[in-house]
């Protein structure tokens, strides 16, 4: 099956439909308190796709490097800092019911 590219500022004509559908059906962003929902916020790909550089051009437009190599790696390095009044960082069980 073809895909129709509309455009390097457009991307595929299903990703455009499927875009204009979430405007027309959903909530905006403006509409939406931006400081009760700031988890909301994050990178958002480019028409053109993710592909395999999304994080070093995300690291780079924000002026920010990828590590790959040395000891310390992901987002956070203690969870236990995540913990609050809403949130318990202890450990989880994720087995099936």
């Amino acid at each position: 099956m073809a895909i129709a590219w509309i455009g390097s500022t457009q991307g595929d004509l299903v990703d455009r439909v499927t875009q204009r559908w979430v405007q027309i059906t959903g909530r905006s962003l403006e509409k939406i308190n931006e400081t009760e929902n700031s988890w909301l916020e994050g990178p958002v790909g480019k028409p053109q796709g993710v592909g395999k550089t999304f994080f070093d051009d995300l690291a780079g437009e924000l002026g920010l490097e990828v590590k790959r190599n040395g000891t310390r790696h992901g987002l956070v390095q203690n969870f236990h800092l995540l913990s609050g009044p809403e949130f318990d960082s202890g450990p989880r069980s994720f087995q099936r019911r």
